[in-house]
Formats: C-alpha cells, sequence, structure tokens
C-alpha cells in the first residue's frame, strides 16, 4: 500500500477505519497513521462509539481537525479527520433520514473553482434493508441531478461478496451502478473467528477526470481492515508549514567570530535613528545564525514526534515489527504465530504506558521550580478531557416533523 501510496500522483487520499471504539483503539490509529509514508487528507471512522456527551480531547491527531456524528446507542457513530490544510464545510443539510443509521457530509473545495463531497455512514445491522436501500438511492439520486462530484465511505453492513448469492445484495449493486457509481473495494474487508470472510466496508465514488487506485490496508486496527482510496484530484490547501532551526553541524565558537567580524565591520551612520541601527543589528544577527543554524520544514515524521513526544524512535519501531507480525498472521493462520503477536502487542502497549509516564515523572522533575510551566504541563494533560460542544444538527418541530435545515433551525431558536 505504501509503495503505491508514494508513486501514485495523489493529490487527496481517504482512508476509512471501522474503529470498534475511538477512545480505546485511538492509539491503534496513531500507529497506522505513523506507518504511512504520506499523511492521508481525511480519514474515516465508524463504530466510534461516541455519543454526545462523550470526551474528544483525548482523539485529537496531529494537524488535523476532528468532527463527528454521535450514535444514541452503544455501538455506531461516525466521525472525520481532516487535514487542517483543507478547505472545506459540514453539510448540516445532507442526512441519511433513518435515526439507526448516522452519516457525516463535508464539502471540499478543489483547485478547479468546484466541490467535491465526502460521506463516512455506518448502517446499524438492524435497519430494514429496504428503507436504507431507497435512502441510498434518493440520496444519490439527488446528487446525479445537480451534477456533483462524490465519495462515500464507511461500514455498510451489506456483504457485497455475496451480490450473486443474495438478490436483495445483488438489486443494491445494481442500483450503485446504475448511478454511476461501482463500488471499488472488491475483497473482504472484515475477518473473525465466529463468521465467515466479508465485505462490510464499502467506497463508492463519482469523478471526473480523476485517476483512482483503491485498496486494503494489512493493519490490525480491529476486526475489519483498513480500506483507502488514493485520487489524482487536484485540491485547494491552505499554506501550513512547520520551521525549526537544523542545529544539527552548529558549532558555537564558529558562530560567535563569525558575528564578531560582521559585528565589527559594521558602520554606525551617525544620521541613523535607533530603530534603523535596531533593525541592521538584527539583520546581521540573522544573516549570521542562517549560515549556522539554517530554517527547514518539520518532516512528517518529526511533527509525529513533536505530537506524542513519549512515543519514541524505539517504540516506532516496535510498532513497525507488530505490523510486520501482523501481516504474516493475515496470510498463513499460524495459531503459534498468532499467539506470539498477542503476546508482542501486550508488551507493546505496557511499553507505551510506562514511556508516557516516564516523560512527564521527567518532565514534572524538569519544571518542579517552575511553577508557572507545571501548571502548563498539568494543563496540558487534563484540557484534554474536557468535552466538546454539541452543535444542533436537527430539530423536532411542533408538528412532529424534523428538520436539519440551517435557516429552519435559526427561526425556530429565534421564536
Amino acid at each position: 500500500m505504501n509503495q503505491m501510496f508514494t508513486k501514485a500522483t495523489t493529490n487527496f487520499s481517504v482512508f476509512h477505519l471501522n474503529i470498534r471504539s475511538l477512545v480505546k483503539n485511538f492509539h491503534k490509529l496513531q500507529d497506522f497513521v505513523s506507518m504511512l509514508n504520506k499523511a492521508p487528507s481525511c480519514i474515516a471512522v465508524s463504530e466510534t462509539w461516541l455519543n454526545s456527551e462523550s470526551a474528544v480531547g483525548t482523539i485529537q491527531l496531529q494537524n488535523y481537525t476532528f468532527i463527528h456524528k454521535p450514535s444514541s446507542a452503544r455501538a455506531g457513530g461516525v466521525g472525520l479527520y481532516i487535514q487542517n490544510c483543507l478547505n472545506y464545510s459540514v453539510c448540516h443539510d445532507i442526512s441519511m433520514p433513518s435515526p439507526i443509521c448516522e452519516s457525516l457530509w463535508v464539502k471540499i473545495k478543489t483547485n478547479s473553482s468546484k466541490f467535491m463531497y465526502l460521506e463516512v455512514i455506518y448502517r446499524h445491522p438492524n435497519q430494514q434493508f429496504d428503507d436504507f436501500e431507497k435512502d441510498l438511492n434518493d440520496l444519490l439520486t439527488n446528487f446525479n441531478l445537480n451534477n456533483n462530484e462524490y465519495i462515500i465511505t464507511g461500514d455498510i453492513n451489506i456483504d457485497l461478496l455475496k451480490s450473486t448469492s443474495d438478490k436483495k445484495v445483488g438489486r443494491c449493486y445494481q442500483n450503485l451502478e446504475s448511478h454511476g457509481c461501482k463500488p471499488l473495494i472488491t475483497a473482504p474487508t472484515r475477518f473473525s473467528s465466529t463468521v465467515s470472510p466479508s465485505l462490510l466496508d464499502h467506497i463508492y465514488c463519482k469523478l471526473r477526470n480523476a485517476a483512482q487506485i483503491a485498496g486494503i490496508a494489512i493493519f490490525d486496527v480491529s476486526d475489519h481492515l483498513p480500506i483507502f482510496l488514493l485520487l489524482s484530484t487536484s485540491i485547494k490547501r491552505k499554506s501550513e508549514k512547520q520551521i525549526i532551526r537544523c542545529m544539527k553541524n552548529v558549532n558555537l565558537e564558529n558562530f560567535l567570530i563569525d558575528l564578531e567580524e560582521a559585528l565589527s565591520a559594521w558602520n554606525f551612520s551617525t544620521g541613523s535613528t535607533i530603530h534603523n541601527d535596531f533593525d541592521e543589528f538584527i539583520h546581521i544577527f540573522q544573516t549570521i545564525i542562517n549560515k549556522h543554524a539554517p530554517l527547514r520544514r518539520l518532516s512528517r515524521r518529526e511533527k509525529q514526534l513533536q505530537a506524542k513526544p513519549w512515543i519514541t524512535r524505539g517504540v516506532l519501531t516496535s510498532i513497525k515489527n507488530k505490523n510486520t507480525m501482523f501481516r504474516k498472521c493475515y496470510k498463513c493462520k499460524d495459531a503459534k504465530l498468532i499467539a506470539q503477536y498477542k503476546k508482542y502487542t501486550n508488551k507493546l502497549t505496557q511499553l507505551r504506558k510506562i514511556a508516557k509516564q516516564q516523560y512527564y515523572f521527567k518532565l514534572f522533575q524538569k519544571y518542579r521550580s517552575d511553577s508557572k510551566k507545571t501548571w502548563k504541563t498539568i494543563n496540558e494533560l487534563y484540557s484534554t478531557h474536557q468535552k466538546q460542544s454539541s452543535d444542533i444538527d436537527s430539530l423536532k418541530l411542533n408538528d412532529g416533523t424534523q428538520t436539519s435545515c440551517p435557516i429552519t433551525l435559526s427561526n425556530t431558536l429565534n421564536e
């Protein structure tokens, strides 16, 4: 997958993971992202198991904005991690009408002054098949009438491997094709010791003039494998750079010698103001420091290490080894190898906890005489547990109908 991701002319990428509790398995999501050669544009997650009261501070990915649609049931719920550099807006007026089918739509700006729609969806297994098929058909009909480009991904809980043996699944498959959005994932995505492999995680899309590569990633997140779509579509991005100074080859003695020579050669002008003199000094100082410690952009791996500084390079290597073991287990199904993998995974989980504890212990020891920095570290730890304010995205009106139209919501709340 990484080879395709790197070699493909990929301007936009979407990954979907059935996470089966985002809070519990967030570290697996972090591990998955850290193993990719390029940062995905969007990461869709289903079965987040988040509700309207869930705290989301502990499940934030650096350089991404997280939005989600909670579930009223214990299971379910969907979310999207969207790169901060993307221009997007949440489509509150588009949703699946069924209360047991969560969906979240965003509209992403492309370079062609147009928009591309992206949806993540989770269909609960107990939703009536015919009702879902009708809702999806109505949605796609409206999109096609407006000539919109779109991508739909998620856990639909419809096994497309049965498209030839089950009439309902076959009819659903044909309806998708009639709308011009043939399913892109064709191999099993869910594996369990109790049931046969199934294809429940889907990607449909209808895009013009965009090269597409879709596939399945072999990575242990849950009993569902991640799926992805790589596109050549040109996307409008906001400029977002993180820059640091390269201190690798700095020699303090040589730096001071060069600075002294530059300042000695500086001719003060008698008619100059103190402001001009200060600007000239800053210019000289920056010229010398740029020579000895030039600015450079942070690599993607360095950004990840900054976000979770206790995840050392050794831990990252262990994560990579764990995924290599998982791929071997996936291919051969050897009981002894699976037992070794589970043992290694448990040790790695414990190692991560110890690394985090040691990092913050050293940090508190370092700042024990500095109350300001101590409280800053405490707030850094505990502010992540604050609850996210929930937006009102639908209301039940006096006549019994439910609306998600922003104008109707505003007028109703103002009455």
